[in-house]
């Protein structure tokens, strides 16, 4: 028997998952409510190393686009740390990050604190992890004239589902984040997202995401593009 020729029942599987990845994000178009709506993109470099088996330094890049990519409204510059608690299946995490914000006359930075803990568990080829992290978003009120709460402080609850395609070495995934406001008292951004990496070896990745956030203000899609470096 060739090994290398995928079994008809998990091909029909994969093709179902990529359509059901399909299905989610055209249900999340669809489905949302008559607000107003604006598309934008997240452009980024991450550049992780790893420090024997439990920790790891990473450093990100990202430039957002906005008012359906015309506009540019942030660049965010990001620290993060993650050490293992539990082989496999539990870690934790802490992040600084500086974010620039292009206003009309001026330019808005925010400094952005977080610490948090991701369960990881594994099914076969579908990898589920579930992470809670607590935010909080420092501004300063010397520019511009923005009224806005400083510091902003969130609990955010993320669900994310990967599946292993090794042959291709791909990876789709989905995945949904509640934001929970400290100072709101209530869910202030529902975030949905749904996408796919692809591995070309041990240490270079790239991935495509299309993302949807649900605010009360209004809904904003997203077409997300990544390059990840580990070593």
């Amino acid at each position: 028997m060739d090994n290398s020729v995928c079994p008809p029942s998990v091909f029909i599987f994969e093709m179902r998952f990529f359509r059901l990845i399909l299905l989610f994000i055209s249900l999340s178009v669809l489905t949302s409510s008559a607000q107003e709506k604006e598309w934008g993109s997240n452009i980024g470099v991450d550049i992780q190393k790893k420090f024997g088996k439990k920790f790891a330094l990473s450093l990100s890049e990202e430039v957002r686009l906005d008012n359906d990519f015309m506009h540019f409204d942030r660049f965010a510059s990001t620290l993060s740390g993650s050490f293992q608690l539990v082989k496999k299946h539990l870690k934790g995490g802490v992040s600084y990050g500086a974010l620039v914000y292009n206003k009309d006359s001026y330019c808005l930075l925010n400094h952005r604190l977080s610490a948090g803990l991701t369960g990881e568990a594994e099914a076969g080829k579908f990898s589920f992890a579930l992470r809670g992290k607590y935010q909080t978003t420092i501004k300063d009120d010397s520019y511009g004239k923005q009224y806005k709460l400083n510091p902003e402080q969130y609990l955010r609850m993320k669900l994310s589902v990967e599946y292993t395609w090794k042959k291709p070495h791909l990876y789709p995934f989905v995945s949904a984040e509640v934001y929970y406001g400290f100072f709101e008292k209530d869910i202030t951004m529902l975030r949905y997202s749904a996408g796919i990496d692809h591995k070309f070896d041990k240490r270079n990745s790239l991935g495509l995401a299309f993302e949807m956030k649900d605010s009360y203000k209004r809904d904003k899609y997203f077409i997300n593009l990544g390059y990840k470096f580990r070593f």
